[in-house]
């Protein structure tokens, strides 16, 4: 990582290295912002195994999370016409001021509604009884990712989609997207199905009793580093 910067800056790089102990290095990066965390994964290959270990990306989130108000995300229509969504970010704080607008970096989502987020992670969904998308986003360093589809039985043709909801399993250290479906024609309670992102997959759940339809957002404490 580190050949493709300028000979300076490696220079200096393999200088720091060398006069400053592995943690106060470690330290100054835990300071940083995020974006500028990511950009310095790029400087060699010590500091993005660092930067990348689940321990930095824990203490880092609890660090940022203390310094800050909290921020409440916001979905507006722009254009009543063609219905396209804007999306803004609020200071949780008496003055409630206008923290960022985002911009979605994807197309395949024409009236996403927001399920959840975790700890800068967002979660959006459209769902329609022939397509669906469900999307897990990163606005801060830009990367999405767009969950497969699950591998549903052929025995029932149309699902209503009655919940989704979106957390992050601490013991695990994984986000995961929950998924309820019922018979689109008899209403009755059909298949519960669970996402890993680190395991890039679906789990069908079996044992699991019987609900009632409802949406949820399950905010259980990721930054996409």
């Amino acid at each position: 990582m580190s050949d493709y910067l300028p000979q300076e800056s490696r220079s200096l790089t393999k200088k720091m290295n060398a006069y400053l102990p592995p943690e106060v290095i470690a330290l100054i990066l835990r300071r940083l912002p995020v974006k500028s965390a990511v950009k310095c994964t790029a400087v060699c290959k010590s500091w993005y195994a660092l930067i990348k270990d689940p321990s930095f990306i824990s203490t880092h989130l609890q660090r940022d999370a203390s310094f800050q108000d909290g921020l409440l995300l916001l979905s507006f229509i722009e254009d009543s016409e063609t219905e396209r969504y804007v999306y803004r970010l609020y200071r949780d704080n008496d003055a409630f001021e206008e923290y960022k607008q985002l911009f979605l970096p994807f197309k395949r989502l024409r009236d996403p509604e927001i399920v959840g987020s975790c700890n800068g992670l967002i979660c959006l969904s459209h769902v329609e009884k022939d397509a669906w998308n469900i999307v897990l986003w990163n606005p801060s360093i830009h990367k999405h990712f767009i969950l497969p589809e699950p591998d549903l039985p052929a025995a029932c043709e149309v699902y209503f989609f009655d919940t989704i909801g979106f957390g992050f399993d601490s013991v695990s250290n994984d986000y995961k997207v929950l998924l309820i479906l019922s018979d689109a024609e008899t209403e009755d309670f059909n298949d519960v199905w669970l996402f890993s992102l680190n395991g890039r997959s679906w789990k069908r759940l079996t044992e699991v009793s019987p609900i009632n339809g409802i949406q949820v957002t399950i905010e259980v404490g990721f930054e996409f580093l």
